[in-house]
């Protein structure tokens, strides 16, 4: 199911892109995509057929993967956009096989994979607040300019 939730992002994360750069709605993209996905990752474990929220999970939140992801090119200028990107993709690298280590671990200290997708959602939260934070620094920034 986990596999099958990963193909949906093939499609969602270039439609995402999409919806964002020809709509210029990139703020709703990202946030409709991230509370959609939390929305359904917080019921995953509580449906007795989780195949299609599994499916509608990897949908929505992957659609908000390409706003998430280019956040960090609006405020670097291009000078350091290089080294800004090394070091962002340094943290995501190392931080992505730490935190699906942990999620595992998790999974066996309970005995139960909901305490793993649950674990992801919160993540997920995170990621929304952390954006929020981000977009209020960001007008904070351009109001002082």
């Amino acid at each position: 199911m986990v596999s099958l939730m990963s193909c949906m992002t093939i499609l969602a994360i270039p439609l995402g892109g999409h919806l964002a750069t020809h709509y210029r709605i990139p703020n709703l993209v990202m946030v409709g995509g991230l509370l959609v996905g939390i929305a359904l990752g917080a019921a995953l474990p509580f449906v007795p057929y989780p195949l299609v929220f599994f499916l509608l999970f990897g949908f929505a939140f992957a659609t908000a993967v390409p706003v998430v992801g280019s956040l960090a090119a609006e405020v670097l200028d291009p000078h350091v956009r290089g080294p800004g990107f090394g070091v962002y993709f340094l943290w995501y690298f190392g931080g992505m096989p730490a935190l699906i280590a942990f999620a595992g671990l998790l999974r066996d200290w309970t005995g139960s994979i909901t305490t793993s997708i649950l674990f992801a959602v919160g993540m997920l939260v995170c990621c929304l607040l952390l954006a929020a934070a981000f977009r209020r620094m960001q007008r904070r920034s351009a109001h002082a300019l």
